[in-house]
């Protein structure tokens, strides 16, 4: 249980980096041309964000840890 909150927590804030990274820094420019298709910063519901963070990583680490093989951790993350 101890493992599945910990990679939960690691998770999450791996995939907000990511998108953050996604969203906000590499392809900023390109959806600063869609502006009038997008909502604006303050309408953003950020305990959703939040939240569907969390539950995502959530499911993906029960998966990853019911589908673990035993064998190598590198491997067995590539195949999953």
């Amino acid at each position: 249980m101890k493992k599945l909150i910990i990679s939960t927590i690691v998770t999450a804030i791996v995939l907000f980096l990511i998108s953050w990274l996604g969203y906000g820094v590499i392809f900023k420019d390109h959806f600063m041309r869609l502006k009038a298709f997008m909502r604006d910063e303050k309408s953003i519901i950020w305990w959703a964000l939040i939240v569907g963070y969390i539950v995502q990583s959530l499911v993906l680490a029960y998966l990853y840890m019911k589908t673990y093989k035993g064998e190598s951790p590198f491997k067995e993350g590539l195949l999953y």
